[in-house]
């Protein structure tokens, strides 16, 4: 997957051209939106584009490594914010800035033992 280094210049590149164009007018910036959802969906189940995942699961592309592809894909994420977080500091210093990745998140609840099942069931994710 040497594309991934390739996809990470090209995002940097980018990041360079958003801090120059916009750099004034925005204080709250983020490099990515939901990575774990991005890397799973799109490299682990193949439901989102570009669907790939190993072969025997229904997908778009059969032909990638639900095993490893999302961790490779994950990792890349993670160099391309470090990369763009780099640029910033280093050209575009502003005290007001915010530059972050966005996470998703799920809140899991620990139910007490005397819940009857059925309501459990309901209260189990929020």
């Amino acid at each position: 997957m040497v594309y991934l280094q390739f996809c990470r210049k090209d995002y940097t590149d980018f990041a360079k051209v958003c801090f120059e164009h916009f750099g004034d007018k925005v204080k709250h910036w983020f490099t990515f939106n939901e990575p774990h959802t991005f890397c799973s969906y799109a490299y682990g189940m193949g439901q989102h584009a570009p669907g790939r995942c190993s072969l025997g699961h229904n997908c778009a592309i059969p032909c990638g490594d639900s095993l490893s592809e999302p961790y490779r894909v994950g990792h890349n994420i993670l160099l391309a914010h470090a990369e763009v977080a780099n640029l910033y500091k280093k050209y575009y210093k502003v005290h007001t800035l915010i530059l972050s990745l966005s996470l998703s998140l799920s809140l899991s609840l620990s139910l007490p033992p005397s819940l009857p099942p059925s309501l459990s069931l309901n209260y189990r994710y929020w």
